[in-house]
This record gives structure tokens, sequence and C-alpha cells, in this order.
């Protein structure tokens, strides 16, 4: 079996194969670097950290180089009562700096290993671990430090932007901008009066061919003057109010538009009462054309018998076609302003009927005296 070394730069040098545990002092102008450079033994090694400034936080900058998930370096703050608290977990290639946050000047590190992979002989693989302490001279001017973290990280507990004793797993006390996507796997909650606050400077432009909406989500494409928010669902946008499980307002994918209704079937169904000052409709072809000279008007006895046969007008639908098919109210109004056409010429022509017997009884009339 190979024997894995620690290599300390203050040159301490450690053997064996149970957890070692060093303690080091620094103050604000020393830094203390660790190095792991080892082969197969120790496979846990502990580091605590004490500055001698001990009412502010320490600076902790690390460069890691571990087989990643089996190899872990974590770092922990330390409160006035001796708990741990901790910070970030690191394996694998990481780069980056981190602050204690709490202001007594203690920090621990802890390094575990599976003993599986040989450092000492694979550093173009594994740099292995290599880390400095300082103390935090700005506090309390700056009380929450910069981080800055290069490759990926895992964090146990809460994270707190600009939030001292954070409860949720991301909790931010101020604006966020995200340049890339947001996963989750749960659910984001928004407090009373959260809301998307767009501006023209942080959206693409929706005059170039660069931007399209995608499949599902949220976008906010500039245009002139203000910004529009974008809504786009898979199969279709649904929106609910008050707990009700029936959406209130339903777009389909095809575009059709439900008001009450689950499944609209033309661009606009409304399952309810419509309350408006102004209904406009457009006809292709509007009723006009019954006054042209070779409009054919259905003499008056063909459509009495066309009444008494069927129980109602020409052209109009009957009232079990309505209660089926419901009724077209542009088509409707188009053929009843066409009957009223029709009923005009009818009385045009019986208006001819009764000026012309008027004449015939007023020239019998004069025959007669």
């Amino acid at each position: 079996m190979k024997t894995k070394y620690i290599i300390i730069s203050l040159f301490f040098l450690f053997y064996g194969l149970c957890t070692q545990a060093q303690t080091y002092s620094i103050d604000q102008s020393q830094t203390i670097s660790v190095t792991t450079a080892y082969v197969n033994n120790i496979t846990s090694m502990i580091w605590n950290v004490t500055g001698t400034v001990t009412n502010k936080p320490l600076l902790i900058t690390y460069n890691i180089g571990t087989e990643y998930r089996w190899d872990l370096v974590k770092i922990y703050s330390i409160d006035s009562g001796g708990a741990e608290i901790l910070l970030v977990t690191l394996s694998g290639n990481q780069s980056g700096s981190i602050s204690s946050v709490l202001p007594t000047g203690k920090v621990k590190i802890t390094f575990t290993s599976d003993g599986s992979v040989c450092y000492l002989t694979n550093p173009a693989l594994y740099s292995g671990v290599n880390i400095t302490f300082s103390t935090d001279t700005t506090y309390p001017a700056s009380t929450l430090a910069n981080s800055y973290i290069s490759g990926n990280s895992i964090v146990n507990g809460n994270v707190g932007i600009g939030v001292l004793n954070p409860s949720y797993k991301l909790e931010v006390n101020g604006s966020a901008k995200f340049l890339e996507n947001i996963q989750c796997n749960s659910s984001i909650s928004f407090n009373d009066n959260a809301h998307f606050n767009v501006t023209t400077a942080t959206i693409p432009n929706l005059r170039t061919s660069s931007f399209s909406m995608p499949i599902y989500g949220i976008a906010s494409p500039l245009v002139t003057g203000s910004a529009d928010l974008w809504l786009s669902g898979t199969n279709s946008i649904r929106m609910f109010t008050a707990g009700n499980p029936l959406p209130r307002l339903n777009i389909s994918v095809n575009g059709f538009v439900g008001i009450g209704s689950l499944n609209p079937d033309a661009m606009l169904t409304v399952n309810g009462t419509i309350h408006a000052t102004e209904v406009k409709v457009d006809l292709t072809v509007p009723a006009d054309y019954v006054f042209k000279s070779d409009y054919k008007l259905m003499p008056l006895n063909e459509v009495e018998k066309y009444v008494k046969t069927n129980s109602h007008l020409p052209e109009i639908p009957s009232a079990a076609e309505i209660t089926k098919n419901g009724l077209n109210m542009g088509e409707m109004q188009n053929k009843l302003l066409q009957k009223v056409e029709e009923l005009t010429l009818y009385m045009i022509d019986q208006q001819k009927t009764i000026n012309q017997q008027s004449a015939k009884i007023e020239e019998l009339e004069r025959k007669l005296k």
C-alpha cells in the first residue's frame, strides 16, 4: 500500500491512516498556504485557523484540483460559541474566494478522500488543495464580503445574498440579474406586489432576426418606447383565479381563446354573458345586393307556401338548427337585413299596385257621374 503525504508550506509533513488536525494562528498581514500532494493513505485532514484579530471575519481563497465527488474540501465558519457553520463544499477543479462572514476570526477546513487516486504522481489531473487565509480588514464597512467561485460548488444549507440569516435555499435582498436560464424542479413563490421589471437595456430587439419565442416560457422583447411581456405554453396558456380548478382564460394551441371555456372552438369562445357598448362585425358581402336589378325576388305566394311548409323564412335557419349549431351573429344580421330589404321591395311593389287601383277607381267614379 502506498503512503499519502500532506505537504504544508509551513513545512509540516504528516503521515498516517486516520484523521489529522492542525491549528494555525494568523494576523492580518500573514497568510497560510496549505497544499496537499499525496499518494494513498491519509483519508482525512482538518485545519483549524484562528486570526489574531478576533473581531473580524477571515477571507479564504482556494484553488483545488481533486477527484470530483469522491475527494471533498469543506469550509466552515466558527461562531463565538464554537459552533460550525458550513459555508461551502468543494470538489473537482475549483477556484475562488469566500468570507467566513462571522466576525470571530475563526474558520475550519476539512479534507476527506476515498484514497483511490495518487495526487503526487498525477499533478496534471489533480493539483491538490491550496488554501490561503487572511483577515477581512474591510469589516464592518462591508459586513458581507464579496465572494468569487470558479467551478461547481455544493452548498449544504441556505444561501443569503444581502441576508445575514437566510431561511430559504436562496434568499436575495435586492435585485437579481440572470444572463441565462433558470431551472426549477419545484415552484417559485413571489410575495404580494412582486413583478417582472424589464428594461430596454437588458432584452433583445424585436426587430432583429436573432430573437425567437421559445416553445414555452416568458420573454420580453424590446419594442419602440416600451417592453412587452410574452408568454408561451407548449400546449396552451391558462389563467386561474381564487383557486378555481377551471381556467378563467384559456388560449389553446391553435390560438383559440376561451373565457370560461376549457376547449374553445372559435377564435373567441365565451361561456357566459358579454356586456359591451358596441360590437363591430365585418362582412364580406353585405345584403345590399337585394337592390340590384338582377336580384331574383321570391314571389309572395311562394314565400307563403315555404313558410307554411317549413315554419321559418327562406334562407333563415330554423329553431332546431340554431339550438344545435348556435347563432352566427354576423351572418344572421346580414340575413335579417336581406329580409328587411326584400320586405321593402314587396312594399314598393304593393304600393305601385295600390296606386294603379286607386287611379282606376277614380276613373270609374268620374264615368258614373
